[in-house]
């Protein structure tokens, strides 16, 4: 039975330029196969796809028909963060299991990242909101301080919420700010010690850009 299926590009493969891993609502993290390699090598990471698929007995999808609905457009200096969140989503999510929230808090993710290139303001804070946002969805809880203003940042996330109305990126940028009334290298660390809970932490790329204060090795132990 063929389905109608849109999700964000969460991991490629070298590889197999035919094959990329998809962030579903409906069905959670995928496997797609997309048999046109035109197609698929313009499947960057971050892009939002629509694909016409078949699911086999394997759980596996194939694609009878893909239209790229959205490619990510990330300044350089932004490419880390957008990369990493990828890569967190990539790596604790379970596949095959409904992630609507997930997917909405992403798919945000995603369009805030993008924005980075066209609006002037401080967004490092608001890049690691994300992450921090990101692996709540997972099961992480962050230290008290920083609780309240990213739940709320949650919430918008997980909304319809059009951040390129000023009001409501003013918003968000607020809450954000708020985490630097608070030790940043604390926050810093609730991050880097909740990833580093997972068993294929030496996986993981994108840390020591985005991290830059991180110390060489402070992941080594569990590679």
């Amino acid at each position: 039975m063929l389905e109608i299926i849109q999700g964000i590009v969460v991991k490629t493969f070298a590889s197999g330029l035919s094959k990329v891993c998809l962030l579903t609502g409906e069905h959670g993290k995928i496997s797609l196969t997309v048999f046109n390699r035109a197609t698929a090598a313009r499947m960057r990471l971050g892009s939002t796809v629509e694909a016409v698929a078949k699911r086999d007995a394997y759980g596996l999808y194939n694609a009878q028909a893909v239209d790229l609905l959205a490619q990510p457009s990330v300044v350089h200096t932004q490419l880390a963060w957008l990369h990493h969140a990828l890569e967190v989503v990539y790596f604790f999510s379970p596949a095959l299991q409904p992630a609507s929230t997930l997917f909405l808090v992403l798919q945000r993710g995603v369009a805030l990242f993008d924005m980075q290139k066209d609006i002037n303001v401080d967004w490092s804070l608001l890049n690691r909101a994300v992450i921090g946002c990101l692996l709540m969805q997972f099961g992480f809880y962050p230290p008290a301080p920083y609780e309240k203003a990213l739940a709320r940042i949650e919430g918008l996330l997980s909304m319809t919420v059009d951040f390129m109305q000023s009001q409501n990126l003013e918003l968000l940028t607020s809450l954000a700010a708020t985490l630097a009334l608070h030790d940043l290298a604390e926050y810093d660390a609730w991050l880097l010690a909740s990833i580093s809970t997972h068993p294929r932490i030496g996986g993981f790329k994108t840390l020591p850009f985005v991290y830059k204060t991180m110390q060489r090795g402070y992941l080594g132990h569990k590679s």
